[in-house]
């Protein structure tokens, strides 16, 4: 890929954005913190170099029916908030299967 101008950098960078946004909630939403944290530095990194404030990604998967836990604050992106939810239900209702 050619990028000939400072348009087609921030375009990619902007994708970059928006694709590592979802990215990182499907790996959190797999338990995968570790990943679901590089992702989440690569977004970050990504909308600085396009210049958006952070957290103006929208990815796709982030609808409540795709990840339940992220419906009380549909803009949120933080993975890692996500991923510890996920572990602590997850562990309730083993506790409670007991």
């Amino acid at each position: 890929m050619d990028c000939e101008s400072q348009d087609d950098r921030t375009a990619v960078a902007e994708y970059i954005s928006d694709l590592t946004a979802e990215l990182a909630l499907m790996a959190a939403w797999a338990e995968h913190a570790d990943l679901a944290r590089m992702l989440e530095m690569a977004r970050l990194e990504s909308e600085q170099l396009c210049g958006r404030a952070p957290d103006q990604a929208v990815p796709a998967a982030e609808d409540a029916a795709a990840t339940p836990e992220a419906a009380g604050d549909s803009s949120s992106t933080n993975v890692v908030l996500l991923s510890a939810l996920r572990a602590s239900r997850r562990q309730r209702a083993a506790a409670d299967s007991i």
